[in-house]
């Protein structure tokens, strides 16, 4: 059965789909890239062992929780044949940045200003002892294309096939309750109706009675 999605989760499924709609494809370095600069991370590097990685110019140390979220997301998605990854570059990398905005000279992080005038160097990085390194280098330099399963998911916001049967369902069963509600309501209208009409008639009989009595009686009187 399918796990249920967090907001951000639905917010980067979403852009994956509306980029394949538009281009074909997707492509997860942008993906990741982009959302490392919300956060204020320059960068993420890895040794070639996969025993720690390093993120750089990260001021929340819980900020690296978002591309652990892209990671695991698009890792789900590919298992679950909503999204086929390919790789673009079977070059080994051991650092993810955006090569547009900053260069690396030395060890350090560089703002690129212009081309020839770099900005301040990023060198504050927090450090942990993963090997969350060789997921974001598999995951990182490829090419998404999305599945017509995910596009639907989209669509239905989310909701699958079986999930919307089960809405559906529910909804049936509201109406019946209603529609049995309404017709033991008027059940009871007529019941009661009926009541009161049997009990209108009867005294209606009652005073015709009483009227042919009397008129009897006067009738009665006068010729004595």
């Amino acid at each position: 059965m399918m796990r249920d999605f967090s907001e951000y989760e639905k917010y980067i499924i979403k852009r994956i789909v509306s980029e394949c709609n538009k281009n074909g494809y997707s492509i997860s370095m942008n993906i990741i890239v982009q959302e490392m600069e919300k956060v204020d991370i320059v960068a993420i590097e890895w040794d070639e062992g996969y025993s720690y990685a390093k993120f750089y110019g990260i001021n929340d140390h819980k900020s690296y929780t978002k591309v652990f979220d892209i990671i695991f997301l698009l890792k789900y998605l590919d298992e679950n044949r909503f999204i086929s990854i390919h790789s673009m570059d079977e070059n080994e990398y051991y650092d993810l940045f955006s090569r547009e905005r900053y260069t690396k000279v030395d060890g350090f992080y560089y703002r690129i200003i212009d081309e020839n005038i770099l900005g301040i160097s990023k060198m504050t990085f927090s450090k942990m002892h993963t090997n969350i390194g060789r997921e974001i280098q598999q995951i990182s330099k490829g090419i998404i294309y999305s599945s017509f399963a995910l596009e639907d998911l989209v669509k239905n916001n989310f909701k699958t096939i079986e999930q919307k049967q089960l809405i559906e369902a529910k909804k049936q069963t509201c109406y019946s309750r209603k529609a049995l509600f309404v017709t033991l309501v008027a059940l009871i209208l007529s019941l009661v109706s009926t009541i009161f009409t049997t009990c209108t008639d009867t005294e209606i009989d009652n005073k015709q009675y009483n009227q042919i009595i009397q008129s009897i009686e006067k009738q009665s009187h006068q010729k004595k």
